[in-house]
């Protein structure tokens, strides 16, 4: 026979166990041989004692829940004269559950039978709604589309919703902006706004745009402008304008359009658009600078801190940095104003 060890415990199916699980109300030997010849356990006054010995609180007896581990608490002969301590409601003659009285009338059927609802009013204040279910809701959450009773009884027999005179009404009542109506994407949740019967063609089908030359058509039937084509942001309902966009690096001595097309660097900010979008004239400071002792223009000035490669060196938004022909670029707002200042006063002459 097979010999357990010092610290085992030998079931009576020669199994063998841990000793610390000899006698702790768990099955560990499957027999149950385990649990044979126990002391039995002292209760307190406030606990319910298992016929295996375990002790549980006194209110868990006879609540429609095991909770002992033979199941004794929930036994007929436990529970036949059952007597609900005052704290708690009785399911009934027929039956031996006890609930908290609490749980009477708050809509959920508690008891074996449902006598826990029977015959329960509810009386909701001026400015509430009574839901089925007896649970009380702000009137206002009627009719609002929202399940806000949980049984849905809030949302029943409501009049058709009226939708203005610019919006569609969908076959399930919400209303969407009119313009949405047949654009190639269903915008109502039973996409009643994109059917073939409404819009003459299949469903999910982008009507065609008509746009005018500035503009672009997206996939989804709407018109944006030329310039919001491949710049990085979906203008689109379907994200087409950013479809299919190539990627472009500009060479180190040239200037990137917002288009993603490349110009040369010493075209940015010489008042004219050498972008198709114009984009290298876009902040660029409309005054004076000095160009080998002579004032110049506007072009010889950039707000953005941006210098064309190949000039000098700029320092961001706050350096100072000399083009071709000696230009000033890259200067803030405030140390550009002191520059020109000092630039424009009068000079000393010299002895």
């Amino acid at each position: 026979a097979k010999e357990c060890e010092e610290n085992q415990f030998q079931c009576g199916n020669k199994r063998c166990i841990p000793s610390v699980w000899r006698c702790d109300e768990d099955n560990d030997c499957v027999d149950n041989s385990d649990e044979d010849d126990c002391p039995k356990k002292t209760c307190s006054d406030s606990d319910f004692t298992c016929n295996n010995g375990h002790c549980i609180p006194e209110r868990w007896k006879c609540d429609g829940e095991e909770e002992c581990p033979d199941g004794s608490d929930e036994a007929e002969a436990t529970c036949t004269k059952q007597v609900c301590p005052a704290e708690k409601l009785s399911c009934g003659p027929s039956s031996h559950k006890c609930i908290p009285s609490s749980w009477r009338c708050d809509g959920e059927k508690d008891c074996e039978m449902g006598t826990d609802e029977v015959d329960c009013t509810t009386v909701c204040s001026p400015g509430e709604f009574q839901c089925s279910n007896r649970t009380c809701i702000a009137t206002v959450f009627v009719c609002d589309g929202d399940d806000d009773c949980g049984d849905g009884s809030d949302e029943r027999g409501c009049p058709a919703q009226v939708c203005g005179p610019q919006e569609f009404r969908c076959n399930s009542s919400t209303c969407i902006p009119e313009r949405w109506l047949c654009d190639g994407q269903a915008d109502c949740e039973d996409r009643s706004d994109e059917g073939p019967e409404r819009c003459g063609r299949q469903a999910g089908t982008a009507a065609p745009a008509t746009c005018s030359a500035s503009e672009y058509p997206c996939g989804s039937g709407e018109c944006i402008h030329l310039t919001w084509r491949c710049d990085g942001d979906a203008d689109c309902k379907d994200k087409s304008d950013e479809a299919s966009c190539a990627v472009v690096s500009c060479r180190a001595e040239e200037f990137q359009c917002a288009d993603g097309t490349c110009v040369q660097g010493a075209k940015r900010c010489d008042q004219e658009p050498d972008c198709p979008d114009g984009s290298d004239e876009v902040g660029c400071l409309q005054g004076t600078s000095c160009r080998s002792g002579v004032m110049g223009t506007s072009s010889d000035l950039a707000l953005d801190g941006q210098m064309p490669h190949g000039g000098g060196q700029g320092g961001g938004a706050s350096g100072l940095g000399a083009g071709p022909g000696g230009r000033l670029r890259g200067l803030s707002g405030g140390l550009l104003a002191l520059v020109l200042g000092v630039l424009q006063m009068p000079m000393k002459p010299t002895l």
